[in-house]
């Protein structure tokens, strides 16, 4: 075909194919900047690319590279396999790479975004504080402007000024950003309060009681991001977290997703939350269920009382949380059967 034999055409195509990934990845990226949306990375379809299209060419190079014909049928299937696994590396390496280059770029738009934190239109407001928030650390310069928008007369604009705050990871010697964002935990919106909440655990520049409340309603009540951020700070309190337990067994098992840190809160707040780490042993996800199961099997004593329902998670099908559960059993000195 093309004057090519199979062997050098399987090469010409993988290799145009990989060129043809690495164009298609910069140009996601270059448009993605140009209409400032958010990039999105890595998909099924492209791994599958990548990875077929670099074993094409591993077979074809083994094929040119004049192996005897009676060791071909061990090193094809064998060339394939690597090219498939390295190929999928490839694909991965290519997507951080892309995500790195989208950040670079969007930072040139951090005063700009600035800018638009004091827009007229309260939609443009909160675009722009969005966007600082998907930049992280990149958008630490944005800091006091995004602490100034804390005052917004939106609440959806203040909500998405206190996770980006939250999100761009001030530095640890900030003293100057807790006490700023203090003032937020009397926010009437949720979302605020938890953010600004979360914000202080992390600069352990809150007493627990001071910043319970806010994390309840947070893991609760909230939508995914400031939720998520709330579980964390309870997860950094610890024992101190226990009062929290409520919220938390909501936040796991009746929010609408569930909350997939609030398992992690519970084991941090210990055996007081052995009740609830139970009955996440029954109805939880399967994270869910392998995360309690892990943390009841390091409790000792206190654990055991969660054998019965270890002993029924272990019997069923085989997954993760069965696996959790056996290994808990036997750390806990019992006996599956």
């Amino acid at each position: 075909m093309f004057g090519l034999a199979y062997d050098e055409l399987a090469v010409v195509v993988g290799t145009f194919v990989l060129a043809a990934r690495v164009l298609y990845a910069l140009a996601r990226v270059l448009w993605a900047w140009a209409v400032d949306r958010p990039f999105v990375g890595l998909t099924i379809w492209t791994m599958q690319v990548t990875g077929f299209a670099l074993a094409a060419v591993a077979v074809g190079l083994v094929s040119l590279s004049g192996i005897p014909r009676g060791a071909r049928p061990i090193a094809y299937p064998v060339a394939g396999f690597f090219g498939l696994f390295f190929g999928f590396l490839l694909d991965l390496f290519l997507s951080h790479r892309q995500y790195r280059l989208y950040l670079w770029l969007a930072a040139r738009r951090v005063p700009l975004y600035c800018e638009q934190l004091t827009a007229p239109d309260a939609e443009m407001r909160k675009h722009a504080a969005e966007r600082l928030g998907l930049l992280g650390p990149y958008a630490r310069p944005a800091h006091p402007d995004l602490i100034a928008t804390l005052k917004d007369e939106s609440a959806d604009v203040r909500a998405a000024a206190a996770l980006a705050v939250v999100l761009t990871v001030p530095e640890p010697e900030d003293a100057e950003t807790p006490k700023a964002v203090r003032a937020a935990l009397r926010d009437p919106d949720p979302r605020v309060r938890a953010c600004a909440a979360a914000l202080l655990v992390n600069f352990g520049a809150a007493a627990p009681d001071e910043v319970l409340p806010a994390l309840c309603d947070g893991v609760v009540r909230t939508e995914e991001g400031c939720a998520a951020h709330a579980a964390h700070a309870l997860t950094l309190l610890g024992p101190a977290a226990a009062p929290a337990i409520p919220a938390l067994r909501e936040a796991a098992l009746d929010r609408v997703p569930p909350n997939d840190l609030a398992a992690s809160a519970l084991v941090a707040v210990g055996p007081a939350a052995i009740p609830v780490l139970i009955e996440l042993l029954d109805r939880g996800d399967m994270v869910a269920k392998s995360t309690a199961a892990s943390a009841i099997g390091n409790m000792g004593e206190p654990g055991r009382a969660a054998l019965p329902a270890l002993r029924k998670l272990a019997l069923k099908t085989s997954d993760m949380a069965h696996h959790a559960a056996k290994t808990a059993i036997k750390k806990l000195g019992g006996d599956i059967a």
